[in-house]
Formats: structure tokens, C-alpha cells, sequence
């Protein structure tokens, strides 16, 4: 069987694959990037796209002078946001070999690399939905051990560390290959390597730890508070909503403005730190700090199932029903979106109702009061595979293999802070 014919079979399913199609995506599981919409920047220089985002001034269409004064010069102004972009590559590979053995069953070879192929796409999804609640430093942990070892090394827990932007051993799966560095930037970086054997993951507790000692593990000089990264990734993440939903707390800069310098305020978004027992009363004050002080519109809670669960718990015994004009009462059954999924309503006020969603890796005891409508992902083009060659499937130099390579480049903006909150700490 001809490389030629392999990659054109194998081709006419992939752009179905990878296309959203729901039958391959977790849907009803994970948030996904085809909540936000896709924007077009002013401009792209590089591996940075540039746009810019309304600072301050007189932006209203009308101006109460007095007789014949014009508004003020100047009074409108712009910062300008950076937004770099992030690379996702993914492969299936194909051996000669295995293209020797397909003479006879042609059929059952595509079916099997379509097969991986769905599996990547979903991996996939899952790991850019992990990038969303993530930072740039790409850092997934930090140990916490004075002494490490590579079997049970003990990592701090998510939250406990979680002003540092670190997630325990939440997005760690068995056999991928780690690496080490004293900063999530600069600094040292390790000799430790860690091929990964098994994860404990333990929730909200403390600490999390993983048994780093696989096939061509090495400790090297790994130390304590050293941060962890998958090998290759180290400051190349996006910057999620830890670091998009926040007034600098966590990280000064986004998009290259620094929210805590002078005058920058508006780059601030509506931060309620170690909120504990989650009520409807501290989540309205969120809403209305960015709807009335800021002239937002929040349309969706996002959160983790604990935190969500919490908030459905209170509601149990407690339900409302609204009265419609005929005089039947209903109740409402819950939202749905992209994708089938379906969103457990907050009710803050008469007038709306927002969904609460969920998504199993949203950061822990966080919720998010999102205006979508702020948020993007740009990107140079739609997801796709490296074929300017003119083929999906090609030779890796050196070796009898084959690979289908897939590819993303893009990034989660967002063109207004403010209108956004967190709430942190929430009890679980």
C-alpha cells in the first residue's frame, strides 16, 4: 500500500475529526475553547499579534459643553495589548513496517489510524482545555520536599500554592517526561529529569505527589520549590483565566499592561480573595461590582464541579419557582450551549438568569463570573495539519515512520478586565 494512498484515506476523515464534530469532543465535560469567538486583531508583527483596547475618556456619543466648547482633546485613549502565540503540535506516526503488513487488509489499517486520530483530537481538546486555566510559564507544580526523591515526590497541592499559579499534580498524566527549574522564568535549570509512573492526585488537600521514577528518570539536582514542567513547555503556555481574571495579584503584566501601575485600574478585574462558604449574597457583590461599577454584563459562572456542587447543595432545599402571567408556576430546568452542554441557571435578579458551568479541570474552590463577550482566542489559522507540501503524511528523516502532524497556533485574549471577576477560596 502506497504512503500516498495511506495518507489519503487516512486524510478524508481528519478535517471531520478535527472540526468539532461533538462525537469526537468530551462534550458535556469540558468548558473548550469553542466557547469564545474567534477576533480578528489590528495587526500582527511576528509571532505577536497587537490590538488595542479603550483606556479611559470621553468615549460617550455626547458632550454637555458650554456654548460653543468642543470635549476635550485627547480625552479617549488606547493601550495597545500583545498577544503572543502558543504552539500545539500533535502527531500519529506510522511505521514501514506497518505499512508492509496492510497489503492484505487495507481497510483495517485506515480504520486504526483513524481511530488514533479521533483519540488525538480528543486529547487534544483536553489538553488546550488544561492550557485555560493555566499561565505562560507553563509551570504545572512545585516541589514541596527538602529532600527530593523521584518516587512519591511530594508537589504542593491546588490551592495552597495557588497565589503562585501551581496545580499539584492536576494536569500530570502517567508517561509523559518532566523537567525542572529553580523560577518559572531564568533562574537555574535542572538536570532532573522525570519520566512519570503513576499521579495521587488528592483533590484540595495540601500536597499531591507523583512516582517520577520511570524508565530514564534521573533526580540530577532537583530541589525543593523548584518548579515542574512537562519537558519542552517551560514558558511556552498561554496566559488562562488565572492570570486574565485577576488585578495583578497573581501576575502584574497581561498582554504586556501592568494592572498595577499608576492609572491602570480598568486592567483590573473584580478580585473576592479567600471567600470560604460560597453565598448567593458574596456572588451578587461580585456580579454587580463588574455590571454596575464597571458596566459589564457577567453571562456565565464557570467553576469546577466541587464549587458548583457546593452552590446546588444550598439550593436543594430552597427552590424557587417563578409565577407566569397565566398563574402556573415552573421552575427553570438549567441552560443549554455549545456543544450540549448544559449550565445550572444563577438567578441575579428578575430580569436574568445566569448559567453556571462546569468543567472538571477548573481551577480549585474558583469561580469565574465571565463576560464572554470579552474574550477571544486569535490565531493565524483554523486548526490543521503541516501539509504545504501537499501531503497530510510524511517521512520523518532518518527513520522507516511515517507522521500525520497536527498543528494549532493561538491564544486566549481579552480585550476588557474589568467587567470580569474571581472568586477564590471558595469552600468545597
Amino acid at each position: 500500500m502506497a504512503v500516498a494512498d495511506v495518507a489519503s484515506a487516512v486524510g478524508g476523515v481528519l478535517k471531520d475529526v478535527f472540526a468539532g464534530n461533538p462525537k469526537y469532543q468530551y462534550v458535556n465535560k469540558y468548558f473548550c475553547l469553542s466557547q469564545f469567538k474567534k477576533k480578528k486583531p489590528l495587526r500582527r508583527v511576528g509571532n505577536n499579534f497587537y490590538m488595542g483596547v479603550v483606556e479611559h475618556g470621553n468615549d460617550n456619543a455626547t458632550f454637555i459643553g458650554d456654548g460653543d466648547a468642543l470635549p476635550e482633546a485627547g480625552k479617549v485613549t488606547m493601550d495597545q495589548i500583545n498577544i503572543p502565540l502558543a504552539y500545539m503540535y500533535s502527531a500519529v506516526k506510522v511505521t514501514g513496517p506497518e505499512l508492509e503488513r496492510t497489503a492484505d487488509t487495507e481497510g483495517a489499517f485506515i480504520a486504526e489510524k483513524v481511530l488514533q486520530m479521533k483519540t488525538l483530537a480528543q486529547d487534544e481538546t483536553r489538553i488546550e482545555n488544561e492550557w485555560l486555566y493555566r499561565d505562560s510559564s507553563a509551570a504545572l507544580a512545585r516541589v514541596a520536599m527538602a529532600t527530593p526523591t523521584l518516587a512519591n515526590l511530594t508537589l504542593d497541592g491546588e490551592p495552597a500554592a495557588g497565589s503562585d499559579n501551581t496545580y499539584g499534580a492536576r494536569y500530570i498524566r502517567n508517561t509523559i517526561i518532566l523537567s525542572a527549574a529553580s523560577t518559572k522564568s531564568g533562574g537555574t535549570i535542572r538536570t532532573f529529569r522525570g519520566v512519570v509512573a503513576n499521579v495521587d492526585t488528592r483533590g484540595d488537600a495540601t500536597t499531591d505527589q507523583i512516582d517520577a521514577n520511570g524508565s530514564g528518570s534521573s533526580l540530577g539536582d532537583l530541589a525543593d520549590n523548584d518548579y515542574i514542567f512537562k519537558q519542552g513547555e517551560r514558558g511556552n503556555g498561554i496566559d488562562g483565566l488565572p492570570i486574565a481574571v485577576d488585578d495583578g495579584t497573581r501576575q502584574a503584566s497581561y498582554l504586556g499592561i501592568d494592572a498595577t501601575a499608576a492609572g491602570k485600574d480598568y486592567w483590573q478585574a473584580n478580585r473576592f480573595p479567600a471567600v470560604g462558604a460560597l453565598s448567593e449574597d458574596i456572588l451578587v457583590q461580585g456580579i454587580d461590582a463588574a455590571e454596575v461599577d464597571q458596566d459589564g454584563d457577567i453571562d456565565a459562572l464557570l467553576s469546577n464541579k466541587d464549587a458548583r456542587r457546593f452552590y446546588f447543595n444550598k439550593l436543594v432545599g430552597d427552590r424557587h419557582y417563578v409565577v407566569n402571567l397565566d398563574g402556573k408556576e415552573r421552575r427553570s430546568d438549567g441552560m443549554k450551549y455549545v456543544g450540549g452542554f448544559t449550565g445550572l441557571a444563577f438567578s441575579a435578579g428578575s430580569d436574568k438568569e445566569i448559567p453556571w458551568m462546569v468543567d472538571r479541570d477548573a481551577n480549585l474552590q474558583t469561580v469565574y463570573g465571565l463576560e464572554m463577550s470579552r474574550f477571544f482566542i486569535v490565531e493565524t489559522s483554523p486548526a490543521g495539519f503541516l501539509d504545504r507540501d501537499g501531503s497530510v503524511m510524511r517521512q520523518i528523516p532518518g527513520y522507516d515512520t511515517w507522521a500525520i502532524i497536527h498543528k494549532h497556533f493561538w491564544n486566549l485574549g481579552c480585550e476588557r478586565r474589568n467587567t470580569q471577576t474571581v472568586w477564590l477560596g471558595v469552600s468545597s
